[in-house]
């Protein structure tokens, strides 16, 4: 039975909208189907709950963000007409699509087939990266808000306008965080800068979902799979839907990657990838990995990436010289019938006009291990310090360090591809400065508390990373104890004191929302800085890398 419209709101709506029925409800509101009677057309209207109507920030953050949205234009991104208030009540005015949405799809029928998941996935992430080109990041990615048109098949993403507050309210909303949980990103979870990656790994489990029918991480408690987005790497697709194409699982799997810097970087680059995924990425090759054999498409990708990242460098003054040419002279080198052996598609480049740097960054990032592995070099002493002791309170260590000495002086002209390299690894700009003949790289922003210095100093190398977790453990402990612990803590009291007429009770009623809201908090902290530090080897493995190739050149 269809649940009878919310009463007054007919009327408020009346002379502009007729509401018809309602056609679906989440935790962030109501969708009504609705004939706009001036253009005699059939729209979709979401009107907001009372509580977030009520609440006169996010009231008013709403109707910015979806006029915001509003200006976004694309073939699968769901217009929004019209964002506005009627009788104290905020809604917003979309067009309607005939059809259903990926999540019930999915509940109806079961897994979806490769090919149809490929295309919808690709169609998504192309709206996605259309978006993040205009700034705006949608942040709740769900099965739900992927909606398929019955009549043209196409796959169009809803809900750009009320991201934010969703994101503003999760806290102290049960519904909405059990609503969106299963397809959070780590950094959403930490409460750190987000960009459009972060959308991205949503996608990525959305697309685990879809074509295995199971989520990356089942638990029915909201605690355990946000710790588990933090601290567990998701299992790989093809353990649970082992008849999904290889290639297809690996895009997958790297858009789960808990670091942005190893997922696809924008939703062109996933959609390209998912457009070819009916072609293996790599086949098994020699140990040195110069002759596994690459495929048209791969090394087509190989070399695009290559340009873009020597392109970029030079765009920003990171690297002084001409930019690529756009052709690569590979036809001569080419296989009969397999395609292109690794090395000769390395040569190709570099004549093209590609650093050898550059290609390799460009693997590392298309083609993850074993081939685009980070080896550190055999004439490379390895001195890993040891992180500081756990901080009891926390769990974990509030600073991490960790240091490589290479033999050879670095040159000071090989500071620009290390500092080029640090800033893609870590995703900011940071500050850069010499001092003697030694490189300083730091980031004291928000989110990152980041030093790294190159100290060419007798004879040897030494890469040193330094950094502080303050920043994650306050936004960490002070926005989930205070938020769940304080946004629950009071109506439990309340409901345990009506109930029992207990005041000491209700105080261990408190006590035990704060205690498990710092045990939860504890537990993502711990899994972060685990995170970071394994972040933090990688990088001065790859840095040690790229100074051992520059002493030996």
């Amino acid at each position: 039975m269809t649940p009878p419209i919310e009463s007054g709101l007919r009327e408020a709506l009346s002379g502009q909208y007729d509401l018809e029925r309602e056609i679906g409800r989440g935790g962030m509101g109501v969708v009504y189907l609705a004939r706009d009677v001036r253009l005699d057309r059939l729209v979709a209207i979401k009107v907001l709950p009372t509580d977030v109507s009520a609440n006169p920030d996010l009231h008013e953050r709403f109707l910015r963000e979806a006029r915001t949205a509003a200006r976004l234009s694309h073939p699968t991104i769901v217009p929004i007409y019209r964002a506005d208030e009627i009788a104290g009540r905020a809604f917003f005015v979309m067009a309607y699509v005939d059809g259903m949405s990926l999540g019930d799809r999915i509940r109806d029928a079961g897994p979806v087939a490769p090919a149809a998941a490929a295309q919808w996935l690709g169609e998504v992430a192309l709206a996605l990266g259309y978006a993040h080109s205009h700034g705006v990041v949608h942040r709740d990615v769900k099965p739900e808000n992927i909606l398929i048109d019955s009549g043209t098949g196409r796959a169009m993403v809803a809900d750009f306008g009320i991201a934010r507050v969703a994101e503003a309210s999760r806290l102290t909303s049960t519904g909405q965080v059990l609503g969106s949980v299963h397809f959070m990103s780590p950094e959403q979870v930490t409460n750190e800068p987000l960009d459009g990656r972060s959308d991205l790994y949503s996608l990525g489990a959305v697309a685990f979902f879809a074509l295995s029918g199971t989520l990356p991480f089942p638990s029915d408690a909201a605690a355990a799979v946000l710790v588990a987005h933090v601290t567990t790497p998701a299992p790989a697709l093809a353990s649970v839907a082992p008849n999904v194409p290889r290639a297809l699982a690996a895009i997958v799997d790297r858009c789960l990657r808990k670091d942005p810097a190893q997922r696809y970087q924008t939703g062109e680059e996933l959609a390209t990838a998912l457009q070819s995924a009916n072609v293996e990425a790599l086949r098994a090759g020699e140990p040195d990995g110069d002759s596994v054999i690459l495929a048209d498409g791969d090394a087509q990708r190989l070399w695009k990436r290559a340009a873009e990242l020597q392109a970029d460098a030079v765009g920003r003054g990171a690297l002084s010289g001409d930019l690529p040419t756009s052709a690569v002279p590979l036809l001569p080198r080419r296989l009969a019938a397999d395609g292109y052996k690794l090395r000769d598609a390395k040569a190709a480049a570099v004549e093209a006009g590609i650093s050898e740097q550059y290609v390799a960054l460009a693997l590392s990032e298309i083609m993850p291990s074993p081939v685009g592995a980070v080896r550190i070099p055999a004439a490379t002493r390895v001195a890993l310090l040891q992180q500081k002791s756990p901080t009891l309170l926390v769990g974990g260590p509030m600073v991490l360090e960790r240091e490589i000495t290479v033999d050879g002086e670095v040159p000071a002209d090989a500071f620009e591809l290390l500092v080029d390299t640090i800033q893609r690894s870590i995703g900011e700009m940071g500050h850069v400065s010499t001092l003697g003949r030694s490189l300083v790289w730091s980031a004291e922003g928000r989110s990152r508390q980041l030093h790294v210095n190159v100290i060419p100093r007798n004879g040897r190398t030494t890469i040193r990373l330094t950094e502080r977790l303050t920043p994650i453990a306050g936004g960490l402990f002070g926005g989930i104890v205070g938020g769940v612990g304080g946004g629950l803590g009071a109506p439990s009291a309340a409901l345990a004191l009506s109930a029992f007429h207990s005041a000491p009770l209700a105080v261990g009623v408190v006590g035990g929302v704060v205690a498990s809201a710092y045990l939860l908090a504890r537990t993502i902290f711990v899994g972060v800085s685990k995170r970071r530090a394994q972040g933090m080897e990688q990088l001065a493995a790859l840095l040690a890398s790229q100074v051992e190739d520059a002493v030996h050149s």
